[in-house]
């Protein structure tokens, strides 16, 4: 055999290996699963999420600047979220902060930052009278489909005639109960009282 045959050969058998080698690494990568990452893959912006309850009325609605939605976990984050929670009977309560982030179902809402809780007067159906209530918080965990919050910062609650200060808190949404749990400060002003 001459010195060409040989250097052919080697030339070939050379190529034949890289080729194999390469088509086996392109082959190896190719079915790897691609790797999951907590990236927003949708967005709103100026977005209103409304759920319903059994009777096909508004049970509460999102209304939010920013809304990102997280296809990894089903998740939502929005930025400066409006929530409303509608009642059977009276006003709804009205819920704002700086943040949210918003569980795939819906019922696991986690406000961040600042927290202003509102509910305008209104009278019931027996003709009483129910007063503004107010409430400032920070870091509140709302569970809307079960009318309940609560938060262990600080809570400062006002309404028309006394003013509560503590630290911790659960608020019973669907029976007006708030119980504070430390550091209870409370003051009533009579409907006389001037200052």
């Amino acid at each position: 055999m001459d010195f060409q045959n040989v250097a052919g050969v080697s030339i070939l058998a050379v190529l034949a290996g890289a080729s194999w080698w390469l088509l086996s690494s392109v082959e190896a990568t190719r079915f790897e699963p691609p790797s999951k990452r907590h990236a927003p893959d949708a967005w709103l912006i100026d977005a209103t999420t409304t759920a319903m309850n059994e009777f096909g009325k508004p049970h509460y609605r999102v209304v939010s600047e920013r809304q990102d939605h997280y296809r990894d976990d089903g998740t939502s984050e929005h930025v400066r979220p409006y929530v409303t929670i509608y009642r059977p009977e009276g006003s709804p309560w009205e819920v704002q902060s700086d943040h949210a982030w918003v569980s795939a179902d819906g019922d696991l809402v986690l406000l961040k930052g600042d927290v202003f809780m509102n509910r305008e007067p209104w009278v019931d159906a027996a003709g009483k009278r129910h007063e503004y209530q107010e409430m400032v918080t920070s870091n509140m965990l709302l569970r809307p489909n079960e009318d309940y919050a609560e938060t262990d910062d600080e809570v400062f609650l006002t309404s028309e005639s006394s003013r509560t200060d503590a630290v911790g808190m659960r608020a019973y949404i669907n029976i007006d109960r708030v119980q504070f749990l430390s550091r209870v400060r409370s003051r009533h002003v009579s409907a006389k009282d001037d200052s």
